[in-house]
This record gives C-alpha cells, structure tokens and sequence, in this order.
C-alpha cells in the first residue's frame, strides 16, 4: 500500500499552498483548531490506509483510493469550500449551478495540471471522485464525511459552542454538522449503496450513528493537549479517529489537533 510521502505532486504547481488557504467550515466562527483543505485530505489519506488494511478490501486497487482520497478536493482551489449543510438547504437550480461550477474547475485544472499522479489519470480521479458511481469513490466519500463528523466533535470537545448552534443564512436554518453527517451515515442504502456489503462488517462502517448530544459534550470540554489527545471520550468514532491519525500520522497530526488558530 502506498505511503503518503510516495505520491509525487511534482508539477502541481502551487497546488499544495492554495490548498492550505482554504478553511474548511467557514459558515463556522470561530473554529478553534480549523483545518485546511491540504490537511483534511491528509488525515483522509490515514483514514482510508487504516480501513484498507481490512481483508475485506484485498483484491482492490488501494493506492488508486488513496490517491483518489488526496485530490479529492482539489475542484476547491477553484469553487472554494462550498458548506455540505448550504447543500442541504439549497433549491435544484442552486445545486445544479454548484454542480456545474465543479465541473469547470475539473475541466480547468486537468489543463493546468500533469495528467497523471503516481500512474492514475488526475481527470479521471476528479471525475469519478465528482460523480461517486463507483464502490471505491464511494468508499473516499464515506470518509470524507467521516473525517467532517471527526472535526466536528473535535471542536465540541475543544469546548467550542459555536458547534453546537444552527447558523442560518441565505439558505434557512442550517444542520448542526453532527446531526448532518449522523443522518449522511444512517441514509448509507442512498448515499452509499455499493458499499452496503461492508456496512456493519467493521468499525466505523456501521449500520447505525448514534445522534450527538453537544450540550452533553461541551459540559466536560477543554482545550486538547497531546495528552488529552489518547484519553478515550465514551465516542467510539471520534475516539476511532483520534487513534487512528495519531498512529498513521505522528507529531504531524499531534500538532495540528492541538493547536488552536482561532478563539
């Protein structure tokens, strides 16, 4: 399986750096320890090489998954972060621009950028990525939401009430992103139905998210430090993910979970 130092991004120009201007949760202030696109798709990668190392999942391509998982948002150097939660609430015709505005950025950025990454088609990737037609898209997409609910409680148990309140903009009143992805996982047979034979099969592919209780959660909250970092919460996912990007990612993924940007 490929490691993440292995994949050579030589010729992306500025790539990387336009990645790492882009917060994630913008619709969100503050965001106490708010991760970049760049880093997200990391923690991504870790995820992904974890659930990989499955015996269920011998027999596929796992280094074109992960690097599926590295540029899967790269469409966002172009369209920014669009927030799942304004998805939610958008009309049709608000979803289909958005569409539309990503299908362009791929277009642009398969002109700009090599045509392959470590042996794959980048276009290729950013397509089926885009469309997630295929059990391996799927795959990158489930934890792609599964690294959002990560950062979520994340920032509740950082203390952070922000997280625990509905914004409401343009859009209407928008889902707590604990509650929004809960229900992306619960809805698995629509959101990710050629996955089905491997929900329930393994952590944290479950049949069944549990809803969050927030105020529950900011009531013991602190500021996390490397050490709080490995003590176990009772959150059998946000205790999975801290393990497992601790593990994969070292002093790397250390720092960037305990230090806080914003306040």
């Amino acid at each position: 399986m490929i490691d993440i130092q292995d994949i050579d991004f030589s010729g992306f120009a500025d790539r990387e750096q336009n990645l790492k201007k882009i917060g994630r949760f913008n619709s969100y202030q503050p965001m106490y320890y708010r991760p970049s696109v760049f880093f997200h798709s990391q923690k991504l990668f870790y995820l992904l090489q974890e659930i990989l190392a499955q015996p269920s999942f011998k027999g596929y391509d796992q280094d074109r998954i992960l690097v599926m998982a590295l540029v899967h948002d790269d469409a966002e150097i172009v369209t920014g972060d669009i927030q799942a939660g304004n998805k939610s609430k958008m009309s049709a015709g608000q979803m289909k621009q958005v569409n539309q505005n990503e299908e362009t950025a791929i277009e642009q950025l398969a002109k700009e950028f090599p045509s392959t990454i470590s042996g794959y088609n980048y276009k290729s990737l950013l397509l089926e990525i885009y469309k997630k037609n295929t059990l391996e898209s799927q795959l990158v997409k489930y934890f792609d939401r599964f690294d959002a609910l990560g950062e979520s409680l994340h920032e509740l148990y950082g203390g952070n009430p922000a997280f625990a309140k509905n914004t409401v903009n343009e859009f209407g009143t928008i889902p707590l992103p604990t509650d929004y992805y809960v229900e992306q996982f619960n809805n698995y047979q629509k959101n990710y139905p050629l996955l089905a034979d491997f929900i329930g099969t393994m952590s944290p592919l479950k049949k069944i998210f549990k809803p969050v209780n927030t105020q529950k959660i900011l009531q013991s909250a602190a500021k996390h430090t490397p050490e709080s970092l490995v003590k176990l919460t009772g959150n059998s996912d946000y205790d999975w993910w801290k393990k497992v990007l601790i593990a994969r990612g070292g002093k790397g993924i250390i720092a960037e979970l305990t230090t806080q940007k914003e306040s």
